[in-house]
């Protein structure tokens, strides 16, 4: 190679203090590559400028995209957390009001209905994760294999369907236009008051204020979110407040197994365009022409 193979990370891996907050991302492989130069942009930029990138030759950027098997063990956590209540449990304890334990009783998740809004990657991961729970599991989604439902035990159906008939509600969906408020005011105000909502899509899929009235009424049992409308969300957010939702920074997911796959998979992609090689998972395949 004539020249430096040069590549950039953004600095939003960063820690205030220079570390890199993710951990091991896999940038030992960079280091170890013959001609190839790396380091973090100078700036810290919300929207990369072309002065800001110009001279690299491949950017690694920290974006919110995650491996569906991480997000589907995170999206179980937070239905079993929910239906056992732990948030709630956790302040019995913490308030001393251990003897009110009995007030707070949980549910099993066997029988019980999952519904899952969108059964993409992560959706049928979370199917098959759950699948030993003896739940009955619905999924809504136009674009699923109704063949590869019917194989993994899930019947698929509308939305409205879902949204009523469904113990838990676990969002996995994309957000596009369509899907913006899919679980809208009314919807949610068809769920049983005994149902669940789990988030870890994106926060604009639900809406917020919808869901906070519902929660705070009592109009459903609670919710588990890990994405927000807006992110972060402010302070003073009366869904913060409420005692029957647990809260997650957009992070559940976050584990070093997530930061090293992650890490890695961007890397041996920059280093397979450094070498002259077709990376995997290219997006969009048409410009390799």
């Amino acid at each position: 190679m004539s020249e430096e193979f040069r590549v950039g990370l953004t600095r939003d891996f960063l820690t205030p203090d220079g570390r890199v907050g993710w951990g091991d991302i896999g940038l030992a492989a960079l280091d170890a590559a013959p001609g190839v130069e790396w380091g973090f942009l100078d700036a810290d930029q919300a929207e990369l400028s072309a002065a800001a990138v110009a001279g690299y030759d491949a950017l690694i950027v920290l974006l919110p995209r995650v491996t569906a098997a991480t997000v589907a063990i995170a999206a179980l956590t937070l239905v079993l957390a929910a239906l056992h209540r732990v948030r709630e449990k956790d302040a019995l304890v913490r308030t001393g009001r251990w003897h009110a334990k009995l007030d707070h009783m949980g549910h099993g998740a066997a029988g019980r209905t999952l519904g899952i809004v969108g059964w993409g990657n992560v959706g049928r991961e979370l199917s098959r994760l759950a699948a030993p729970l003896g739940m009955r599991q619905v999924a809504s989604d136009p674009y699923a294999d109704p063949a590869a439902a019917a194989a993994a035990g899930v019947a698929l159906v509308d939305i409205d369907t879902l949204v009523a008939e469904a113990d838990v509600v676990v969002v996995t969906c994309a957000l596009t236009p369509q899907t913006h408020h899919l679980l809208d005011a009314g919807r949610i105000a068809t769920m049983k008051p005994t149902a669940y909502l789990v988030n870890v899509a994106r926060g604009p899929i639900v809406d917020q204020p919808a869901l906070t009235r519902a929660l705070a009424d009592r109009r459903i049992a609670g919710a588990a979110l890990d994405v927000f409308d807006p992110e972060p969300p402010d302070p003073d957010d009366p869904l913060l407040a409420l005692d029957n939702v647990l809260l997650a920074p957009h992070a559940i997911a976050g584990t070093g197994e997530l930061a090293l796959g992650n890490g890695g998979s961007a890397i041996r992609a920059v280093l397979d365009v450094a070498a002259g090689r077709t990376p995997s998972h290219v997006v969009n395949p048409e410009v390799l022409r």
